[in-house]
């Protein structure tokens, strides 16, 4: 978990001229504030005089670039004043570039609109971040930015490619409901707290690359319209997937989910890979999807594996204690209780069909209304203790 303590200021000479107060003989550079075009100081220092004066220049849709500004409540919220339009709800910026700049307490861009690319790259907010509802219709860059307290970005549209990758989150990450339209991409970002994606829609690629979720991870009834990668990450809490739909692949390769119980349910209209990944904890996974992988998956603890529709792949998987997979015979629900559409996989029947076993030790296996016809059985450990059900004359079990 990285510090949420502010770290000081680079010695390194910024590339943008720069405000300079403060500057001492030890600390040459001062204040990284881009200059006010016509003065040789930065926002945060005008004279209090000369502040209205700028303010007045500027009109709703205007760029903005104040890299590097030290940014207070109050003078953040004169500048998005500066850029209300009469017809709107909240302030409408062009491009905006606030790179490296520093927010301190509480601010609010909630309901904003940045018409151009808005660049929060290295950006520190020290209070509550409230950009709930904010619209970004161009590129959207965090990378990394670290928000000491909540970061609330609730509702909000990515209309462009978005960057999160580096992100230190150290209050809740709050992105319900928000839309993602073009590419996200969150690679090595830090959940410290909560993370919120419960109804999040992400069209294109989304990347979670090695990121960190120190606690719940919450993306029920979340839509991946393209693939989802959660490769080498790491999970501390819980994983909420519940009614949560894929139609790429889903990625969670290499991953670690030492205190994960339930995985699901969700429906993939691609292959969910979890080759590699670890379960330390009982756990009941979920997925109706077109493929399964589960190659050198190490399961520490009980695992049931509720499938549907899926060739599923075990070759290499390591049980540790009894792990059964399923055909499930009915559509899952959601948490409303309705059934999860397969609209996805229309054309496969419900039934399993096992490709690989190869590797495993099978005296903790059970397969159940499970099709291996086809399934090479070369080198299976214990195969006379592989235990094979056919519940076919049965009732369904209860959800």
């Amino acid at each position: 978990m990285t510090d949420p303590t502010p770290q000081p200021p680079s010695r390194t000479r910024p590339a943008w001229p720069h405000c300079g107060q403060g500057a001492t003989a030890q600390e040459t550079v001062g204040c990284r504030g881009r200059q006010v075009a016509g003065h040789s100081v930065c926002l945060a220092h005008l004279e209090d005089a000369e502040r209205p004066a700028y303010l007045a220049t500027l009109s709703p849709g205007d760029d903005l670039d104040h890299r590097g500004t030290p940014f207070t409540r109050d003078l953040l919220d004169q500048l998005l004043t500066a850029l209300h339009a009469p017809a709107r709800q909240g302030p409408y910026v062009g491009g905006a570039v606030f790179r490296e700049a520093s927010f301190a307490g509480d601010v609010d861009f909630h309901g904003a609109v940045f018409a151009g690319d808005a660049d929060f790259n290295d950006v520190t907010f020290t209070g509550h971040a409230d950009l709930h509802g904010t619209t970004f219709r161009g590129g959207a860059d965090f990378t990394d930015a670290s928000f000491a307290h909540v970061a609330d970005f609730g509702g909000a549209s990515f209309e462009g490619e978005t960057h999160l990758g580096g992100v230190a989150f150290h209050g809740d990450a709050r992105f319900d409901a928000a839309t993602f339209s073009g590419g996200v991409e969150f690679g090595m970002t830090v959940f410290a707290s909560g993370a919120w994606f419960g109804g999040a829609a992400f069209t294109g690629h989304a990347w979670f690359g090695e990121v960190t979720f120190a606690r719940d991870a919450r993306f029920g009834s979340a839509h991946f319209g393209g693939e989802a990668e959660f490769a080498d990450v790491s999970f501390g809490g819980d994983v909420h997937l519940a009614g949560a739909s894929f139609v790429g692949d889903l990625g969670l390769e290499r991953s670690r989910l030492q205190t994960v119980r339930r995985l699901g349910p969700l429906v993939c209209g691609g292959t969910v890979r979890l080759d590699n990944a670890q379960f330390g904890a009982p756990v009941t996974v979920e997925i109706a999807a077109a493929g399964a992988s589960f190659r050198r998956t190490r399961w520490e603890s009980t695992a049931a594996l509720r499938i549907r529709r899926a060739e599923v792949h075990l070759a290499g998987a390591v049980l540790e204690q009894p792990v059964t997979v399923v055909t499930y015979p009915v559509p899952f629900t959601d948490p409303q209780g309705e059934d999860l559409s397969e609209a996805a996989l229309t054309g496969r029947d419900a039934k399993v069909r096992l490709n690989s076993l190869g590797g495993v030790d099978a005296a903790h296996l059970t397969l159940t209304d499970v099709d291996v016809t086809g399934c090479a059985l070369t080198g299976v450990v214990h195969l006379d203790r592989l235990r094979q059900e056919d519940t076919s004359t049965s009732s369904p079990p209860m959800a």
